[in-house]
């Protein structure tokens, strides 16, 4: 189990990374209230690229932020990877989900795996 996390309270993006066998199990949360909002899963191709499935709970919006990282770390290290994404602040403003999406891709380019 790794941990990272990008940010100041409340717009930290938090992850922690499983490794189960040669897969990962990804765990990102954030803003005010951790969740479960959304949740991808992806496999690399022959084509050095991934496919990716999401499921997103009712009223949740992390369904693309889930499916970015799924891809980006099936892709990367050719396994299967479960992306589960929960990042909550009452009533954001447009510039408060800016704040929080920027964290959210500084923290994917910071995950070492």
């Amino acid at each position: 189990m790794k941990n990272f996390s990008v940010g100041e309270y409340p717009y930290k993006i938090s992850a922690t990374i499983f490794e189960q066998g040669s897969d990962l199990i990804l765990c990102i949360s954030g803003g005010t209230k951790s969740h479960i909002g959304a949740v991808a899963i992806a496999e690399p191709d022959e084509l050095n690229s991934a496919t990716a499935s999401i499921f997103s709970f009712r009223g949740h919006r992390e369904d693309l932020l889930a499916r970015e990282a799924a891809l980006k770390f099936a892709r990367e290290k050719k396994c299967r990877v479960v992306s589960i994404v929960g990042i909550h602040i009452d009533n954001a403003s447009r510039e408060q989900i800016e704040i929080l999406q920027k964290n959210f891709r500084e923290l994917l380019n910071l995950i070492e795996t």
